[in-house]
């Protein structure tokens, strides 16, 4: 199979593979790709001044938008940022008003037992005492 392929492709592919090796980190691949496409174009394609500036002003008009992206990406981390700390100061500020709030109230007072009061119709029999055969006085 690689004896195959044409010459001039895999020379292509090798010179493509270099170049990307060497495109700036702030520039998009397809940004790259029209840079070199103007530096060098084939000689098969017939580029007229009309098809230039258009391919310039897309060039210039893409990077402006990768622009605008990195900073609009940085505005969003530093807001994302602020949300966290300010929530987390919120959580905190209620937890102090909680902990003021509950040391500025009394302790709450122990619910005193009411006795039941015996029913006079019920019987003062104790079942389990007359089971065993105890008394009930004692």
């Amino acid at each position: 199979m690689a004896a195959d392929r044409d010459p001039s492709t895999v020379i292509r592919v090798a010179i493509a593979f270099a170049a990307l090796k060497h495109k700036p980190r702030d520039q998009s691949t397809a940004s790259y790709v029209l840079d070199l496409q103007s530096q060098f174009p084939l000689s098969s394609q017939t580029t007229s001044s009309q098809t230039q500036d258009s391919a310039k002003r897309w060039r210039a008009r893409a990077l402006h938008l990768e622009s605008q992206l990195r900073e609009l990406q940085a505005t969003q981390d530093a807001d994302q940022q602020e949300l966290v700390q300010l929530r987390h100061d919120v959580a905190q500020a209620q937890a102090q008003i909680q902990e003021r709030e509950s040391s500025l109230q009394p302790p709450k007072k122990k619910a005193k037992k009411k006795h039941k009061q015996q029913d006079p119709n019920e019987s003062t029999w104790k079942w389990d005492l007359v089971r065993t055969g105890e008394k009930q006085g004692s």
